[in-house]
């Protein structure tokens, strides 16, 4: 519930789900598999297109598997990623 004042969530960047997908997999493809893995499980899609299409669910399924600190931390370095990808 407090995870809205602590991070901002953006609103999905115009980029399509091929760059988002390419981003991901440069921050690591370990997190990559697990997140995908849980989102397909979850909510039945993967992780980018998560992303895309409710950022709100993808930050909360970064936070139950990492826990809040990890969960910001990878959630700012995937915003400025993908900020400067639809620039």
């Amino acid at each position: 519930m407090g995870i809205i004042a602590a991070v901002t969530l953006p609103t999905p960047p115009p980029v399509n789900e091929a760059i988002v997908e390419e981003i991901v997999q440069r921050i690591g493809p370990g997190i990559t598999t697990v997140l995908n893995y849980h989102a397909q499980n979850r909510y039945g899609k993967p992780f980018t297109r998560l992303l895309l299409e409710d950022p709100q669910q993808a930050y909360t399924l970064i936070e139950t598997l990492m826990g809040q600190l990890k969960a910001r931390i990878l959630w700012r370095v995937l915003e400025k990623k993908l900020v400067r990808a639809s620039a």
